[in-house]
């Protein structure tokens, strides 16, 4: 196994074994979370879906690339930047730092605003958490993975600014408060209030799960 800041890539956070439940939670926090607000437009009628043809070899690119950016990001600002800041502080201010370390990473992305840059860092927040309790990089490889391929390639949103190959397309109007805009749902005020309900829920089932 090869070393990074003479720490392996396994003592990271990789160790796959008896995490079942975390990926799961991982993935279904991601499926209640952009459905429900994929849901809120819909009702709205600022969402509308229609389907349109989508190269086969396109869509598992794109998946294959959404795996493997959930991969390195997590293993960056989790196993190694969250990993070495806990060494030295509590948990908590760690966390935050990281989760703005990361925040500030997707600054350079296209049409890149206030709004999202306050969602990534409550996303990074919600990546982190599991980390503190577990040491384990899988909760969040998963729900990032999952977070990325539903918004983008299934439900027809940018990520992170990036216009990709989708199996819906999308009719989407109203103000992009509400629909993110060019930059997908990451800036929407709905992605901010989905985030604020889910940190202290996530807070709370860790900390009766792993302190029990």
């Amino acid at each position: 196994r090869q070393a990074f800041d003479r720490q392996t890539f396994y003592s990271l956070g990789l160790q796959w074994k008896q995490l079942g439940v975390e990926r799961l939670a991982g993935i279904l926090s991601v499926v209640v979370i952009l459905c429900g607000i994929a849901a809120v437009l819909w009702w709205m009628q600022l969402l509308r879906w229609y389907t349109k043809p989508v190269s086969l070899t396109s869509f598992l690119s794109v998946t294959v690339l959404m795996i493997l950016i959930a991969f390195g990001e997590e293993l960056v600002f989790r196993g190694y930047v969250l990993r070495n800041l806990m060494e030295q502080w509590h948990p908590t201010p760690s966390l935050i730092l990281s989760a703005l370390v990361f925040a500030v990473f997707h600054s350079l992305n296209p049409d890149f605003n206030l709004i999202a840059f306050v969602n990534i860092l409550l996303a990074g927040l919600v990546l982190g958490l599991n980390y503190i309790y577990t040491r384990n990089l899988w909760f969040g490889i998963f729900f990032h993975f999952a977070w990325n391929w539903l918004q983008g390639p299934v439900l027809g949103f940018e990520v992170s600014g990036l216009e990709l190959p989708t199996m819906l397309q999308q009719d989407l109007s109203g103000s992009i408060v509400l629909t993110g805009g060019g930059f997908g749902l990451e800036a929407s005020w709905l992605t901010t209030i989905a985030l604020l309900l889910a940190i202290p829920l996530l807070y709370s089932l860790f900390q009766k799960y792993y302190r029990r």
